[in-house]
């Protein structure tokens, strides 16, 4: 079994803003393969302040390799969050 590295995980929260509730977001592509390429494209909110300098990357990098990103959302009706998505050695820019 592959050993996780706790370091370079970023974790999304899906569909918890306003505008999310009502309409049709950013965070519906973000599950949805790519038809051109077969790549997965994530929307991160630039307000969320995802530094990748925090994943490890070094200070003039544009991206940085082999990132877990985890969606998760809050479950309906509950203050519970659920894991809804996982995807394994990502490249986050």
């Amino acid at each position: 079994m592959e050993k996780l590295n706790v370091n370079k995980i970023l974790v999304v929260d899906l569909y918890s803003g306003e505008y999310a509730r009502k309409h049709i977001g950013h965070e519906d592509l973000n599950l949805i393969e790519n038809p051109v390429d077969g790549n997965f494209y994530g929307y991160c909110p630039p307000w969320d302040g995802v530094a990748i300098g925090k994943l490890g990357a070094k200070k003039d990098a544009e991206y940085i390799d082999d990132i877990t990103v985890v969606y998760v959302r809050k479950r309906e009706g509950s203050n519970n969050w659920e894991l809804f998505k996982n995807f394994n050695s990502t490249r986050f820019n």
